[in-house]
């Protein structure tokens, strides 16, 4: 019996994410609009490469090569369904994901979480229950509201139980998937295992925040009043705004994952 992939797990960092919900009061972010193209077109930013990258966390040819077979990519969703149901018995907890094309949008949340915006028509989770609130204070001042963390916290438990290396073989087996996903995306000759090392890298290194955390509103949307939060990636922000015990789950769990994602490196 199939095991669901480890790689989902690090999509729920991006819990990250949790992250970036579609949540009907302002929030922190950015005011420009951003629209990344359907998964088979190219990409809206490109990184540019001279040559072909030297593969750095290569994915094991004896696991990639099981004569267990694949699903193709575009009817995998039920099989990821199934698997991830398997895994997780408390229902409410599996509710929380969106499984229509869910390897192809994990890819595209993965690879935008280093940028400025994540695109909403990609998320793979429900929206977190609640408003986005915020305090302010007798002299003007606002700041993010302690109460928002609590609307992240099932996400966080849904991060928290998943078995690691139960996940791990499942993703090994599905990464030609995902390979491909990516290369749809835009990156024929880029590695996914890599960029996703180095999306968790980064989300790692966001800094630890303590309470409180000042905003400020120059239109509709709130952002940090501290300009070296509001400079951070669109993955850093999102690991402040779910709250500095929620966050502390979430990279606890991805050096985990990435222990185990650069485990065959050569």
């Amino acid at each position: 019996m199939n095991k669901f992939f480890l790689g989902l797990a690090i999509s729920l960092v991006i819990i990250a994410i949790f992250l970036a919900f579609k949540i009907r009061q302002p929030e922190v972010s950015e005011t420009i609009s951003f629209e990344i193209p359907p998964p088979v077109q190219q990409p809206q930013v490109q990184r540019e490469t001279n040559s072909t990258p030297e593969i750095q966390h290569p994915i094991p040819e004896v696991i990639t090569q099981t004569p267990r077979p694949l699903p193709p990519l575009d009817e995998s969703d039920e099989s990821v369904q199934q698997e991830f149901q398997e895994l997780v018995t408390d229902t409410q907890l599996s509710e929380l994901l969106l499984f229509k094309t869910f390897i192809r949008n994990f890819v595209v949340i993965t690879d935008n979480l280093s940028g400025r915006l994540l695109p909403q028509k990609f998320y793979f989770f429900q929206p977190p229950k609640g408003k986005f609130q915020v305090v302010e204070t007798e002299d003007g001042k606002l700041y993010l509201d302690p109460s928002n963390y609590s609307r992240y916290e099932p996400f966080v438990k849904l991060l928290n139980s998943l078995d690691i290396d139960r996940l791990s073989d499942i993703y090994l087996f599905l990464y030609p998937l995902f390979q491909q996903a990516y290369e749809e995306l835009g990156y024929p000759d880029s590695y996914f295992n890599d960029r996703l090392i180095e999306v968790i890298n980064m989300l790692v290194e966001t800094p630890v925040v303590a309470d409180p955390v000042e905003l400020v509103q120059p239109a509709v949307y709130y952002k940090f009043a501290r300009p070296e939060l509001e400079s951070l990636t669109s993955g850093q922000k999102l690991l402040i705004r779910i709250g500095p015990k929620n966050a502390e789950v979430v990279r606890s769990r991805l050096e985990l994952v990435r222990e185990k994602l650069t485990a065959h490196r050569q």
